[in-house]
């Protein structure tokens, strides 16, 4: 047990001197909804779309990450625009990570089905690590000990920027988040890594009543060194999967997930990869919800035996206008 339990102090240590290497959240549904890493992907159509999302990573590990997503968005079609909130809360041991993002996007009709989103977020990032943690463990030195005593928090800006094409089946996307990094000082505790994104996802309707989704994600994550504002390490990482929908009730699918980095002071080295299983239904005209199953292929952290990770989408969607919008996104309900 004091086995693991240094495990969890080492990986929270791990976590808070390494700061600004923190990487976004990684949900195996984020599809069906991004606006917290692109404001601008949010549909048209006459209703706004409510999600939660709860995941918990490494099942059987201790202080394993744990995840708490919700997001909240419409299209007003009187000025052309979406706006929407994001929230999501990330713990790791005693680290916890909070984001809450206010976003706005305004659509151009390129076609009588088609449109492009311009859209950007804005709002408050906060880190905290917690003190008093195992400090009576003698295996951890009166350094740690004193560290972990103090706790750190801090609050910065955030912002986000995103671009997104649609049409009824086919969407493509990219964002970058953190913009606000470079208005840190160099000698910041608390510095987010610039991220990219880009995603394209193409609706199949293989029958009448049965449509497959394929897609593919990429997010590339840029960190500095603590002195100076040179980029010297890039995390990078690839979702691929696709998903089945029969009838617009029920839907499954899958994914595979893996990535690298790669640094000016170590060589590159794989990250690991990730197999994903999915299922959902529809349980009424406005409410649907999903559930996924992770399993890493490879070692864990400090190779502690894991029992996978489990998530959670609930999705609910409420009329707000009778105008008669031509959808340009993939539909979800009929």
């Amino acid at each position: 047990m004091n086995l693991i339990r240094i495990h969890i102090v080492l990986l929270t240590l791990v976590l808070s001197f390494l700061a600004r290497g923190q990487q976004d959240i990684q949900l195996s549904q984020q599809h069906f909804s991004r606006i917290n890493i692109n404001p601008s992907a949010t549909e048209i159509s006459n209703y706004a779309n409510a999600y939660l999302f709860i995941r918990q990573q490494w099942i059987g590990f201790e202080g394993a990450p744990a995840t708490q997503m919700f997001n909240v968005h419409g299209y007003i079609e009187e000025i052309r625009s979406s706006m929407g909130l994001s929230f999501f809360n990330d713990v790791v041991g005693r680290n916890r990570y909070l984001n809450l993002m206010f976003a706005y996007a305004y659509h151009v009709r390129t076609g009588e089905e088609s449109s492009l989103a311009f859209g950007l977020s804005a709002g408050l990032v906060n880190r905290r690590l917690d003190g008093n943690l195992l400090t009576d463990m003698p295996e951890i030195c009166p350094e740690i000990i004193e560290l972990l005593q103090n706790g750190r928090s801090v609050y910065r800006p955030d912002v986000n920027f995103g671009i997104t094409y649609s049409t009824p089946k086919f969407t493509a996307g990219i964002s970058a988040t953190h913009l606000t990094r470079y208005l840190y000082s160099k000698d910041d505790w608390f510095k987010l890594p610039l991220h990219g994104y880009a995603f394209v996802e193409y609706a199949i309707d293989i029958t009448e009543n049965i449509r497959f989704t394929p897609r593919i994600q990429f997010m590339s994550a840029l960190s500095s060194v603590d002195t100076i504002n040179v980029i010297d390490r890039i995390d990078m990482l690839y979702d691929i999967g696709g998903v089945f929908s029969f009838r617009d009730m029920v839907w499954f699918g899958a994914s595979f997930r893996s990535g690298g980095v790669l640094s000016t002071i170590a060589d590159s080295f794989q990250v690991g990869n990730t197999v994903s299983a999915m299922v959902g239904v529809n349980l009424g005209p406005n409410f649907r919800v999903g559930y996924s199953y992770d399993y890493k292929l490879g070692r864990t952290f400090q190779n502690v035996r894991t029992f996978g990770s489990h998530e959670i989408m609930l999705n609910y969607r409420m009329r707000v206008t009778e105008v008669q919008v031509a959808e340009a996104t993939p539909r979800f309900f009929e």
